[in-house]
């Protein structure tokens, strides 16, 4: 045998050695395409968003709001810059380790809970690339502090916005506040353009006006480094501010409003009684709207909240008095039209009237004597009215009650308001499970018993008496206008109903009103002022709760009226005592005495 045969060839050895090549090569070609597939197919997104967040970073910028500004263009509501610090979720979406590391990084730095932290990143997810809102109104040493950990925080950015600022502390209920959107407003201005951590008005004209006022969101694309720094703005889409909106309030007589109302509980409305124009309305007590202006505090909140003066309240729309001897105005219509009086019946006041066996007092302890429906309303005696009240009877002083505008909410461009109270024997009998009585008709001719108003209802009701009978439905909006000043919206004065009185009646009302502040015995003659006819009447409104309420309404001048101004001071006393002292600053003041 020849061993030789056996040993492998040179070609063989070869060939052994080229097959181990190649399997070694496929075996690195394997490796590096599944290393590749990995890579582009099972982990591609991650790091897509990662080269895109690493090449160019989104710098939002937030419209500012509108500015408000009064009849005059005195600016009430502005802006002021701000920035704000954000997290876009996107560079850390499939890196459960970095973003916690992130969190809890921003928690120290912010002084926050890392779990709420959490909680909104959790919520911006659906929106990878949109920045979640963290802080607002942060310092320039925190935002240098963050540019220093740049490369530990990916997807921080500083957000550059505004927020409110108030060159004047006035008409804070009225202008309102915005915050941040909830998500229950989310899901119905969603659909509107509205974003997870906008702001939007919470309430007042804020609110009502939202979509007026804020205006459409900009911002510019940044490339940046490995390290996130920035090295060249890419692209921008504009900033469009929002609308102006230029009101009724006089400020001048806002001011003056808010300094005589004081320290009192209550409110105050001026308006214009030939088209409803709002030019003073205050509600006291107030609170601070620069509070609001970013996200109050937890503990600032409860403080307001748990206020036993209620001052998150606004006592303009939503305060519910008994108007008191105001409502004497109605009960005259009604008996006028209704004729069971005219302008010649008298009565005979002797103090109090008695019903069977129950006693019904006039405020004049010694009676007023025989006295006229003129004399009544100057001296205000109740015992007049208790006799028209009765002959009326309670539907025909429920339904002139309803066509003064009582019981209904005036319309006003304010959220929230109050629908007041007029009450009838088919109200009482559901709610109070009893019958009416000719003692509840009494007490309601005089403006007390159930019946509720609110000031701004008892402001339109001595407007409509001024004018001669329409009822215009009251608003603080004069026009909206762009940045320059051009005007592009101004809503014409609306009319809501016309009283169903005649010349005749609305004439001895507006005499009785007159001499009521002007002539001798008249109860409002606290608001005299020397060379102008103020028309009013006063009110003195039981409280079962503390002291008396005051109250006054009027108008001047008497012959022609330019404005109406209706004044309640909760606890005041006697309306001529307390509420028309109020009213006679604002008419000096307007008038320029």
């Amino acid at each position: 045998m020849d061993w030789r045969s056996l040993a492998p060839t040179k070609q063989d050895a070869l060939q052994g050695r080229l097959k181990l090549v190649v399997a070694a090569l496929l075996a690195v070609f394997l490796l590096l395409w599944g290393r590749l597939f990995f890579m582009q197919v099972v982990d591609g997104p991650r790091y897509r968003q990662q080269a895109l967040t690493n090449s160019l970073r989104l710098v939002p910028q937030r419209a500012p709001r509108g500015l408000i500004l009064d009849r005059n263009l005195e600016v009430i509501a502005s802006n002021a810059p701000s920035l704000s610090l954000g997290l876009m979720p996107a560079p850390l979406l499939h890196d459960p380790e970095r973003r916690e590391e992130v969190v809890q990084r921003l928690a120290g730095l912010l002084g926050q809970d890392a779990e709420a932290i959490r909680k909104k990143l959790a919520l911006g997810e659906p929106r990878p690339f949109a920045p979640v809102r963290l802080a607002t109104d942060v310092d320039r040493g925190l935002v240098l502090a963050l540019e220093e950990q740049r490369d530990q925080l990916p997807g921080v950015v500083v957000i550059e916005e505004s927020k409110r600022s108030y060159p004047r502390r006035m008409a804070v209920h009225a202008l309102g506040y915005v915050g941040e959107i909830t998500e229950g407003e989310l899901e119905s201005l969603g659909p509107k353009g509205y974003r997870r951590g906008d702001l939007v008005g919470q309430t007042g004209l804020e609110k009502v006006y939202d979509s007026v006022l804020r205006g459409e969101d900009g911002g510019y694309q940044v490339q940046v480094n490995a390290a996130g720094r920035e090295q060249k703005v890419e692209g921008r889409v504009p900033v469009v501010p929002g609308r102006n909106l230029v009101l009724t309030l006089d400020a001048r007589l806002q001011e003056a409003a808010e300094e005589a109302l004081g320290e009192n509980s209550g409110a105050v409305v001026a308006m214009d009684p030939r088209n409803g124009e709002v030019l003073a309305l205050v509600s006291h007590p107030d609170y601070d709207l620069a509070a609001f202006a970013n996200r109050i505090l937890s503990k600032d909140w409860q403080a307001l909240a748990g206020d036993d003066r209620h001052p998150m309240s606004d006592r303009v729309l939503q305060g519910l008095y008994p108007p008191g001897s105001v409502f004497k105005i109605v009960t005259t219509a009604a008996g006028l039209e209704s004729g069971a009086i005219t302008p010649d019946t008298t009565f005979d006041c002797m103090g109090i009237y008695w019903i069977s066996t129950w006693p019904y007092r006039c405020w004049k302890e010694v009676g007023h004597g025989s006295i006229s429906l003129h004399r009544a309303l100057v001296e205000s005696c109740d015992v007049y009215f208790y006799h028209v009240g009765l002959r009326v009877k309670v539907d025909q002083l429920h339904q002139m009650a309803a066509d003064f505008g009582l019981g209904t909410p005036t319309g006003i461009d304010l959220p929230g308001e109050s629908s007041g109270l007029v009450p009838d024997a088919r109200w009482k009998e559901k709610t109070q499970h009893m019958p009416w009585f000719p003692g509840n008709t009494v007490m309601m001719s005089i403006g007390q018993g159930y019946l509720l108003a609110t000031p701004l209802q008892l402001a339109q009701l001595a407007s409509a008496v001024a004018n001669g009978g329409d009822i215009y439905r009251p608003h603080l909006l004069k026009r909206i206008t762009d940045a320059s000043g051009a005007v592009l919206e101004e809503p014409a004065p609306q009319v809501s109903r016309r009283l169903p009185c005649s010349a005749d009646t609305l004439r001895a009302i507006r005499r009785g009103m007159t001499d009521a502040v002007n002539a001798p015995g008249g109860t409002g003659w606290r608001a005299r002022v020397a060379g102008v006819d103020v028309a009013g009447k006063t009110g003195t409104a039981q409280n079962p709760h503390g002291e008396d309420h005051a109250d006054f309404i009027s108008y001047a001048p008497a012959e022609a009226p330019r404005l109406a101004v209706a004044v309640v001071v909760e606890n005041g006393g006697e309306g001529g005592l307390t509420a028309a002292p109020i009213a006679k600053r604002l008419y000096e003041v307007y008038f320029g005495k």
